[in-house]
């Protein structure tokens, strides 16, 4: 069993917090690096064409984007 502990909001620009934790044991971290080496470990990510930027941002900031925002051209 891994080992939890919390970071808290750590205050970045424009208004920005980054929110994390670390969860796990180095073991752990391994185990995770090999799953995602064989191609078991899938990101989640919304695109918004450059031109829906501000959308983009808005959503994200209304929690309404489920994981990550991409810009694409």
């Amino acid at each position: 069993m891994g080992v939890w502990a919390e970071l808290g909001e750590l205050p970045f620009v424009e208004e920005k917090n980054i929110v994390g934790s670390v969860i796990g044991s180095r073991q752990d971290m391994r185990e995770v690096l090999t799953l995602a080496s064989a191609g078991r470990v899938k990101a989640i990510c919304q695109e918004f064409k450059l031109e829906q930027a501000n959308e983009a941002l808005m959503m994200l900031k209304r929690g309404e984007v489920r994981a990550r925002a991409v810009l694409v051209p």
